[in-house]
């Protein structure tokens, strides 16, 4: 069984053939070390958003910039009363 099958077959209720275990992907370092883990049998969780967000007469404007040799995204959220910055990676 793939680590994905086992964990939908342990959700269903179904046997499996060794226990399934996983790890979140963004916390794992990339390379020989996730190679390895997912040789072993474990399954990668990546973070998937179940809902979605409507702004509703808000403009969004977007900018990357370098600040302190660090790539940063910069959001400017603008609406009729307010302007709004949010930094974030």
């Amino acid at each position: 069984m793939t680590p994905r099958e086992r964990i939908i077959s342990l959700f269903q209720g179904k046997e499996v053939d060794q226990i399934p275990w996983a790890a979140y992907a963004e916390l794992l370092p990339r390379g020989q070390v996730e190679r390895e883990l997912r040789g072993k049998g474990c399954a990668l969780i990546r973070g998937v958003s179940v809902y979605d967000t409507e702004l509703s007469k808000v403009e969004l404007f977007e900018k990357q910039i370098w600040e302190n040799n660090e790539n940063m995204l910069l959001r400017v959220y603008r609406t009729r009363y307010c302007q709004k910055l949010h930094e974030g990676i």
